[in-house]
C-alpha cells in the first residue's frame, strides 16, 4: 500500500515538475516573441529613418544644384540623385554617421571638387599611354572579401616634373572613384595596397601622403575597407610612426602594415600579380580599353603647354623606370 501511495506521490510531481517546465517555456517562447517584434519594429523604424534621411539630402541637394548650376557638373549631379547600383546619397551619409547637414556639405564639397579638377567626365582612354605603362597606379582583380583593389606601387613616385605628378593625381582619383563603384555594384567596397618595395629615403613625399589621405577624407563615400601597408624597409617606419599622428581614427582602424608573406591572407595568389608572389597571368600595365590612347607628348602640351623637349627630358627618367622594372 505505501508503495502504490509513494507512487502515486511520484507521478503528482512529476506532473507538477512538468506542468510549471512548459510554463516557463511558455513565458520564455512570449518573451522572445515580444521581443523579436519589438527588434522587427525597431529595424523597420530605423529603415524608415535612413530612408526619410537619404530623401531629406536628396531635396536639399536638388534646390542646390537648381540655384548653383555653374558649380557642379550635370553628369556628377545625376549620379548623385539617381537611385543607382552605387547608392552615393546612402554611403555619403555613412561616412557622415547620418547627419544630412555634414552630409549635404560632403556631397557638395565633392561635387565642386570634382569640377574644378575636371573628373566628372574621364573615362579609361582620357589618360595617355604612360598611365598604364608604367604600371604605376592600377585596378587589380579582388580581396578574399571580394572588395576591388587599388594598386600604387611608390617606387615609380618621382618629382621629376609638378606636371607629371598633376597627371598621375588626377589618375589615382579616376581609379579611387572607378573602384569604389565597382565595390559599390558588388555591394562589398575597394582597398588600397601601398607597396613600398625599393622606395628610398628621399622619395617618401609627406606633402602626396597628406593629399592622398585629404582625398579619401574629403571626397569619398563609405567604401574604402582596408589599407595596406606593403613591405616597408625599416629606415620608412620612423616616418610612417611619425604621420601616425596626423592620420584620423577611423582611417587607423582600417590600416595593415604586412610584409610578403603574409599578403596572400588579405588577397589570394590567384589574384595578385607575379612580382608580388600572385599567379594571375593578367597584364596590370594592359590599358582596360581597346580605344586608342593619347600619347604623352600630345596630353601634356594640350593639358600642360609643355614643350616637346622638356616632356621628352622626363620620360627619358621614366622609360629607364620601365627597363628596369622587374614587373
Amino acid at each position: 500500500m505505501c508503495e502504490d501511495e509513494n507512487l502515486v506521490r511520484r507521478q503528482s510531481l512529476f506532473t507538477l515538475n512538468k506542468d510549471k517546465i512548459q510554463r516557463s517555456i511558455n513565458n520564455i517562447g512570449s518573451c522572445i516573441q515580444k521581443f523579436s517584434s519589438e527588434l522587427c519594429g525597431h529595424q523597420s523604424q530605423q529603415s524608415v529613418d535612413i530612408d526619410d534621411r537619404v530623401n531629406e539630402v536628396r531635396d536639399l541637394l536638388m534646390k542646390e544644384f537648381q540655384s548653383n548650376t555653374e558649380k557642379y557638373d550635370e553628369n556628377d549631379i545625376a549620379l548623385i540623385l539617381q537611385h543607382s547600383e552605387y547608392r552615393y546619397v546612402e554611403r555619403f551619409l555613412e561616412r557622415q554617421k547620418y547627419c544630412v547637414e555634414e552630409c549635404v556639405k560632403m556631397i557638395k564639397d565633392t561635387l565642386r571638387w570634382r569640377k574644378e579638377e575636371g573628373l566628372s567626365n574621364l573615362t579609361d582612354y582620357s589618360f595617355p599611354e604612360l598611365c598604364y605603362s608604367i604600371g604605376f597606379q592600377y585596378i587589380y582583380e579582388f580581396d578574399c572579401d571580394h572588395n576591388s583593389v587599388v594598386h600604387i606601387r611608390f617606387k615609380f613616385y618621382h618629382k621629376y616634373n609638378q606636371h607629371f605628378v598633376n597627371l598621375m593625381e588626377k589618375y589615382f582619383c579616376y581609379l579611387a572613384f572607378k573602384a569604389d563603384q565597382i565595390g559599390a555594384q558588388l555591394n562589398t567596397g575597394w582597398i588600397l595596397v601601398a607597396d613600398l618595395t625599393s622606395v628610398s629615403v628621399r622619395q617618401w613625399d609627406l606633402q602626396h601622403f597628406l593629399w592622398l589621405l585629404k582625398i579619401y577624407t574629403n571626397y569619398c563615400p563609405f567604401g574604402l575597407r582596408k589599407v595596406i601597408i606593403y613591405n616597408i624597409a625599416w629606415f620608412l617606419k620612423p616616418i610612417l610612426n611619425a604621420a601616425y599622428a596626423v592620420i584620423p581614427q577611423h582611417i587607423k582602424n582600417i590600416m595593415y602594415v604586412v610584409h610578403a608573406d603574409q599578403l596572400h591572407s588579405f588577397i589570394p595568389k590567384a589574384n595578385l600579380p607575379k612580382y608580388l608572389g600572385g599567379c594571375s597571368h593578367i597584364d596590370h600595365h594592359r590599358p582596360p580599353c581597346d580605344h586608342s590612347l593619347p600619347s604623352i607628348y600630345a596630353y601634356m602640351s594640350a593639358k600642360y603647354g609643355m614643350c616637346f623637349s622638356e616632356v621628352r627630358n622626363v620620360m627619358k627618367k621614366y622609360e629607364k623606370l620601365i627597363d628596369d622594372d622587374d614587373h
